[in-house]
């Protein structure tokens, strides 16, 4: 252990639990990194959840502490997470984040191997997520023309419509634009705070930017924000979610979430010809896994088009 921690009796008192070894500073350690990696609080919160949940499973049963568990304790404690009814998804990110703890203690020198590296993750069934299909956005578009919904805050709603379909912007990624970061010539947006900390820009159509500008006009009040609440300030998500609820529900739609926009927008651009690689630079990803995803999504809603021409049995002699 390093000298910083290497005697009990000078650790602040609220980093034991329960006195087992030096697992909470370390973990407490880790969770800085994170943070000054630009983690985004939820993966950190995510992590620090996966570690301790392990953590009190090993104090639970007796095993070693972290930085002495194997691979063996670690199998136990996912098995564990199984068998008490958490889906396969769960219990892969439940390991991703216990991964990522121990891939950080080898490069510090706390361990001598990572033990989840005997480990294969969770292996998780494919389900097709929620999107929106086009003529469900022309609906609710149609219904903000229409007289229910006028003025400031149907403009506002249309653009946002437009914005998220069009470019796949997360919630929080949207919400943290500023005027500045529209390039009105090029009809391009800086997202600054995008997830990972990674600068990208993402490409405006120029309906979508017209939208925007036209909202813009309209709301007529000070703010830096490129999408504001009404009395300027920032647009929250929770608004956000509020303002598009409101418009799905007045269009008679279903509202699938807020990332329901962002798979609409990857499986519309590649049902329309995009590239996997471009999309993949616009949308921010790194992993080739999201890719995959959605270049299956693309090629199920192909599929499923071209089977009403193709039907067998419609073409029977009936």
């Amino acid at each position: 252990m390093r000298s910083l921690i290497s005697s009990q009796h000078h650790r602040p008192p609220n980093y034991l639990i329960s006195g087992r070894s030096d697992d909470p500073l370390l973990l407490k350690e880790w969770l800085l990194v994170l943070r000054g990696d630009g983690k985004s609080p939820r993966t950190i919160d995510g992590y620090a959840d996966s570690v301790r949940q392990l953590a009190a499973f090993l104090e639970r049963d007796g095993f070693p502490p972290l930085t002495q568990a194997t691979a063996e304790h670690i199998r136990e404690w996912l098995n564990d997470l199984r068998e008490r009814g958490n889906k396969p998804a769960t219990v892969n990110t439940r390991y991703r984040g216990v991964y990522a703890f121990y891939k950080w203690l080898l490069k510090e020198g706390e361990v001598s191997e990572n033990p989840l590296c005997r480990i294969e993750p969770t292996r998780v069934p494919e389900t097709v997520q929620p999107y929106y299909k086009p003529e469900e956005l022309q609906l609710v578009l149609k219904s903000l023309r229409g007289r229910r919904l006028r003025g400031l805050d149907a403009a506002r709603t249309r653009a946002v419509l437009l914005v998220l379909f069009d470019t796949g912007l997360r919630a929080s990624e949207l919400c943290a634009l500023r005027l500045e970061d529209a390039n009105w010539d090029a009809q391009t947006i800086v997202v600054r705070q995008a997830k990972g900390g990674n600068e990208r820009i993402v490409s405006l159509g120029t309906v979508t930017t017209r939208s925007l500008m036209s909202y813009l006009r309209l709301r007529g009040i000070e703010s830096p924000w490129l999408f504001a609440a009404l009395d300027g300030n920032r647009l929250t998500k929770n608004a956000l979610k509020l303002a598009l609820r409101r418009a799905f529900d007045a269009a008679g739609v279903q509202f699938k979430g807020i990332h329901a926009f962002r798979r609409a927008s990857g499986i519309e651009y590649l049902r329309q010809g995009g590239q996997a690689e471009d999309l993949r630079v616009l949308m921010g990803w790194r992993s080739p896994e999201m890719i995959r995803r959605y270049v299956k999504a693309a090629e199920v809603q192909r599929a499923t088009a071209a089977h009403k021409k193709f039907s067998p049995v419609d073409h029977l002699n009936m």
